[in-house]
């Protein structure tokens, strides 16, 4: 099987002229540069569009990050007045009151049916 990767491969007696005939016309040349032309000229209007799609990309991750901004403040107010209404009233009232909210809620999706 060595014998077979070293033996070299036989040089083909191919002439210029066959080659082009082969390898296509001058007609196909004329065919590839006028697709690349029209390639080419898609260019512009292709970055344009993902510039504009880079910009939108860039305003939506902005305005997440304001969301999560938001959502972490409401997050830290909301804790601190849990806070307040443990200090005040206590677990026990505060877990009374949760559950009679939780069933206030069950009963509002019972009725949305």
């Amino acid at each position: 099987m060595a014998a077979l990767l070293t033996t070299p491969l036989p040089k083909a007696d191919v002439d210029e002229d066959d080659l082009s005939t082969v390898c296509g016309s001058e007609a196909a040349g004329a065919e590839e540069e006028s697709s690349e032309e029209e390639l080419t000229a898609e260019v512009p209007q292709l970055l344009e569009a993902m510039n504009r799609a880079a910009g939108e990309l860039n305003d939506l991750e902005l305005a997440g990050s304001a969301a999560r901004r938001r959502h972490r403040e409401h997050l830290a107010a909301w804790r601190r007045r849990y806070e307040e209404l443990l200090a005040e009233y206590g677990a026990k009232a505060l877990d009374r009151a949760s559950a009679l909210l939780s069933a206030d809620d069950a009963m509002g999706a019972a009725e949305a049916r």
